[in-house]
């Protein structure tokens, strides 16, 4: 990496450190200690990309169930999220097959539940499919839809009964091959009005919903909207909330979880998860490779 990219990317860092533990597991455990004695939990997940071996996928998975049987054993509230193309996903010879039956039994013996992140390498029926199939492994596991999804109603009418779903609102993903009529609908809905469709949908269905929002105040209103959403929807906010809505959401006796990421590999996490505007730009740029991040016309790729 260039003296520059070395530069820029110590400033993004500093941008979006606080919504990082650190590098090491032990700064996620401890921190997850802290949000406890808080009364609130915790979604763990290591952050490790660019799987382009069995060997790199085999390494992701043993750091995974290492993770796993130390949460059981500090008796830790929390929950692990795992990106399914950190265990060899898009690899060739069944090796995800291998690995996520690996990786269930060990939650399962450790009683510690599991989120399967929705990311681009499988489209969103593909990610529903693999839930479906999994969670008769293992029922301890959850999965991710992305609420402005076009095809996410959809999606959550072919779930199992009482399947645990994580609704996320921020997430850069490709564009899905809809029909225009599918994306306009959804753009003439109300940010909230497409929470409360999915959610009662959910509900119907016996669900137990999560709730990943990085905006306060939407969180705030969603569960002030329903009785019922402030009794059983689980608030999950990125790390980095400030503590007096934190502590707002407490005292209003909402359900807290936070997510904590911990790793050194905290690029496409920024991208994906955290970062607009020119902040993404650089980013971007960084990941790429590219130095010319001053203002020229170049575009960065998607994350």
């Amino acid at each position: 990496m260039s003296e520059q990219n070395t530069f820029l990317k110590s400033i993004v860092y500093r941008l979006i450190r606080k919504h990082i533990s650190g590098t090491t597991v032990n700064t996620a455990f401890k921190l997850t200690k802290s949000l406890n004695d808080k009364d609130m939990s915790a979604t763990i997940t290591f952050l490790n990309e660019n799987v382009n071996d069995t060997g790199k996928a085999r390494y992701n998975l043993n750091s995974y169930m290492q993770l796993i049987k130390q949460i059981s054993r500090l008796n830790l509230n929390a929950s692990v999220s795992v990106r399914m193309s950190q265990l060899g996903l898009t690899l060739p010879n069944g090796i995800i097959e291998h690995n996520m039956l690996s990786l269930l039994t060990t939650a399962k013996s450790s009683h510690v539940n599991v989120w399967f992140e929705y990311e681009d390498a499988l489209d969103l029926k593909g990610m529903v499919d693999l839930y479906r199939r999994y969670k008769e492994l293992y029922d301890g596991i959850g999965v991710e839809l992305p609420l402005q999804h076009p095809k996410v109603e959809q999606a959550i009418s072919t779930l199992p009964k009482a399947a645990s779903v994580k609704l996320i609102s921020h997430y850069h993903m490709n564009e899905p091959k809809e029909s225009s009529k599918e994306k306009e609908r959804m753009k003439q809905k109300g940010h909230l009005d497409v929470y409360m469709d999915c959610i009662n949908k959910l509900h119907e269905l016996k669900s137990t919903v999560h709730i990943q929002e990085p905006d306060e105040k939407t969180v705030y209103r969603l569960a002030r909207e329903n009785k019922q959403y402030k009794r059983d929807l689980i608030f999950e906010l990125p790390l980095g909330y400030s503590k007096r809505w934190q502590g707002k959401f407490i005292k209003e006796k909402m359900k807290v979880s936070v997510y904590v990421p911990y790793g050194k590999d905290w690029i496409p996490y920024a991208i994906n998860k955290l970062t607009e505007g020119r902040i993404r730009e650089l980013a971007v740029s960084i990941l790429d490779g590219k130095t010319n991040v001053g203002g020229g016309n170049e575009k960065p790729r998607r994350g």
